[in-house]
């Protein structure tokens, strides 16, 4: 019988490397700047890249990979800047 205790810290693992800067395209990197409509922090995963992006409402605009773009655009907290 499995613990909670595992899941919780298998979760935690995930997101322990991950960084909150907000990211800058890079040269021949093609990226969407990209606006968070928020309130609160969140950190989501693009579905194509497999990139965590940090959003806060204070930071709200980031660059993201054009490759996630559509599909993140599409969950309402976010719209093109």
């Amino acid at each position: 019988m499995g613990c909670c205790g595992k899941a919780r810290e298998a979760a935690r693992g995930e997101y322990a490397s991950v960084t909150t800067e907000t990211r800058t395209a890079q040269p021949g990197q093609l990226g969407v700047v990209i606006r968070y409509l928020g309130q609160s922090a969140i950190l989501v995963r693009g579905p194509r890249t497999g990139h965590v992006y940090a959003f806060r409402p204070g930071e709200p605009d980031q660059v993201i990979d054009h490759r996630d773009a559509d599909v993140l655009l599409r969950t309402g907290l976010l719209r093109l800047a």
